[in-house]
C-alpha cells in the first residue's frame, strides 16, 4: 500500500464551540485488523451491474459489525472499476465495519445524472435487511448505519442526510424517478452519520434536483476535499467549502482539506480513511476514544486533531474565507 508520511492534512473542524484549523503529517496507513472482501449479488439494483463489493474484518465468523454503505463516483461503478476503491474500503472495514459498496450506475448518465444514486443506496440496504443473514456479510442490524461516498457518491450521502432530516426534500412530482417510500424513510432514520468525500456541489441544480428543500439539520456530516482538487477532473474550487456552509443549521459538522490530495484521493493513498472511521465509530457506536480523535478537547491524545494542533502546526484554513 502506498505510504503517505509526506502527506499533510489541513483540517477545519466545526463544532458548537467554533472553528479550528490544523495542519499535520499523516502517519503511514495500516489496517487495524485483517480484512476480506468479495462480491455479493443485489438483484434489485438498476442496470447491468447488480452486485456490490463488501469488505469486513477477518475473524472466526462469529462476530457481527455495523453496516457502512459506500457510494462510488462517476465511471467507478461496475464489477471492475469499483475495485479501485478496494484498499480504501478494506482499511475502513478494519475499524470494525461491514462495508457494502453497490456497483450499479457505472456512469452518472445511467442513473439520472447521478441524482438517483440515492435510490441505489437505499435498494442495497433494503436487500441486505430483507435477506439477512447473508453468508459473508456479518452485519448487526440492531446497530445504526453510517455512509460515505466519493464524488457523485459524496453527493449521494449528502442527499441521504438531507432526506433523513427533511421530509419535504425530493418530494416534488418533477423528481418522480426517486419516489421515496415509507420503507425508505425507515432506512434513512437508521443512518446516523455521513461523509461526503470530494462531493459534487449541492448548491447546483445540475447535481442536486431539489435545492430549495436541501436542508441537513440533524445528521452529523463530514465533508472532505483536497488542496489539489482544483482542476479537471475535479470539483470546482471551494465547492466542498460551499457544501459545508450550505448546512448553516447543522452544528455537528466536520470539514477536512487534505494538502496535496487530488480528486482521486480515495483511490490513491486515501489519507482520509481513518478519519471517516473515527467519525463513524463515534456516531454509530458511541465510541468515545474514536470521538476524541475528531472532537476531543484533550490535546494529550496522541494522533487526535487537537494533539496535532498543539505541535505548532496550525495554519490558516484553505477554504475558510
Amino acid at each position: 500500500m502506498m505510504g503517505c508520511s509526506s502527506r499533510q492534512l489541513l483540517a477545519t473542524i466545526v463544532v458548537v464551540l467554533g472553528l479550528i484549523a490544523i495542519h499535520f503529517s499523516i502517519p503511514n496507513h495500516k489496517f487495524v485488523v485483517e480484512t476480506t472482501c468479495h462480491f455479493i449479488p443485489i438483484p434489485t439494483l438498476t442496470g447491468r451491474y447488480k452486485t456490490a463489493l463488501t469488505c469486513h474484518p477477518l475473524d472466526d465468523g462469529t462476530t457481527t459489525y455495523p453496516l457502512h454503505i459506500f457510494a462510488h463516483g462517476e465511471f467507478m461503478g461496475g464489477s471492475i472499476a469499483i475495485r479501485k476503491y478496494k484498499s480504501h474500503l478494506r482499511e475502513l472495514a478494519s475499524f470494525g465495519f461491514v462495508i457494502v459498496a453497490f456497483a450499479s450506475c457505472p456512469t452518472d448518465h445511467v442513473c439520472h445524472n447521478g441524482q438517483s444514486y440515492i435510490v441505489e443506496a437505499l435498494k442495497t440496504i433494503a436487500y441486505l435487511e430483507d435477506n439477512h443473514p447473508i453468508d459473508g456479510v456479518p452485519i448487526d442490524l440492531n446497530l445504526p448505519y453510517s455512509a460515505s461516498g466519493h464524488s457523485t457518491g459524496g453527493r449521494t450521502v449528502l442527499m441521504l442526510a438531507a432526506a433523513r432530516d427533511s421530509v419535504e426534500y425530493l418530494q416534488s412530482p418533477a423528481i418522480d424517478f426517486i419516489n421515496l417510500t415509507d420503507r425508505d424513510r425507515r432506512i434513512l432514520n437508521k443512518i446516523v452519520a455521513v461523509v461526503g468525500d470530494h462531493p459534487d456541489p449541492m448548491y447546483d441544480s445540475y447535481y442536486n434536483p431539489d435545492i430549495s428543500h436541501f436542508n441537513i439539520t440533524q445528521t452529523p456530516t463530514m465533508i472532505i476535499t483536497g488542496t489539489r482538487d482544483t482542476s479537471p477532473p475535479a470539483e470546482r474550487v471551494y465547492s466542498a467549502w460551499g457544501n459545508f456552509v450550505f448546512m448553516p443549521r447543522l452544528t455537528n459538522r466536520v470539514f477536512l482539506n487534505i494538502e496535496g490530495a487530488t480528486h482521486f484521493e480515495p483511490m490513491l493513498s486515501h489519507a482520509e480513511t481513518k478519519y471517516i472511521a473515527y467519525f463513524s465509530q463515534f456516531h454509530v457506536l458511541g465510541n468515545e476514544t474514536a470521538g476524541a480523535m475528531i472532537y476531543g478537547t484533550d490535546d494529550a491524545v496522541e494522533g487526535s486533531l487537537l494533539n496535532l494542533w498543539k505541535r505548532g502546526e496550525l495554519v490558516a484554513s484553505a477554504g475558510a474565507r
